[in-house]
């Protein structure tokens, strides 16, 4: 590989290598980032981002056996793939798209997605509830199909959600320090609620309770 000082860019730039900041230069950094009115209105998107692994999840230890919590973990794999590809190729880097137009786009596509799976999501959900009996679902079972393809969908739709949030902070700034601390606070953010989501569920919140909290909160 090229050293970064000799690589040069599509545009005709080249890379820029800084110095390392100190630890008050990072913090005065930091403050000045959260009176970015920008950064700031990403919060609700920023915390949303991981909020639902928790709730689906349970529900695939809840609802279906073991090989078929392993169909899904596979499943799930290859929507966030080939959801990554579909927005990344499609939409958020396409030639023949301005730029800001990409991103309508690609915010249009995540808010479809997000609609539409969370409400297939929520006509699944409304039929059990944690105190069901229910004999753990099989990969075999012929009412499969569609569950594994909600799987599929949730990371599908959750590998476009994140490749639109680092869409939008690449597009605030082309700083690689900048970016560092938009990418470092948007990981803080994301874990915060990802925290307070898998705590929701360790008390056996209701799972219609979790989704509902889920909806207002995960549409950018």
């Amino acid at each position: 590989m090229l050293p970064p000082n000799l690589v040069t860019r599509s545009d005709g730039t080249i890379v820029k290598l800084d110095t390392s900041t100190k630890v008050h230069s990072e913090l005065a950094e930091m403050l000045r980032l959260l009176k970015d009115w920008r950064v700031i209105s990403l919060l609700p998107m920023f915390f949303a981002s991981n909020y639902y692994y928790s709730y689906q999840g349970a529900i695939n230890t809840f609802y279906f056996d073991g090989p078929t919590r392993a169909v899904n973990a596979t499943l799930e794999g290859a929507g966030a793939i080939i959801g990554a590809l579909i927005i990344g190729a499609f939409v958020l880097d396409a030639p023949r798209f301005k730029r800001r137009t990409r991103g309508w786009l690609g915010l249009a596509f995540v808010t479809v997605c997000t609609i539409t799976i969370w409400a297939c999501a929520l006509a699944w959900q409304v039929k059990f509830t944690r105190a069901s009996h229910l004999g753990k679902m099989s990969y075999r079972d012929s009412a499969y199909a569609p569950k594994g393809a909600l799987y599929f969908f949730f990371y599908f739709g959750d590998a476009a959600y994140q490749a639109l949030a680092y869409w939008i902070m690449g597009a605030i700034s082309n700083d690689p320090f900048k970016l560092a601390r938009y990418a470092g606070f948007y990981k803080a953010i994301q874990s915060a609620g990802s925290a307070g989501s898998f705590g929701m569920d360790a008390v056996a919140t209701p799972f219609l309770n979790e989704h509902v909290r889920l909806v207002p909160i995960i549409d950018p």
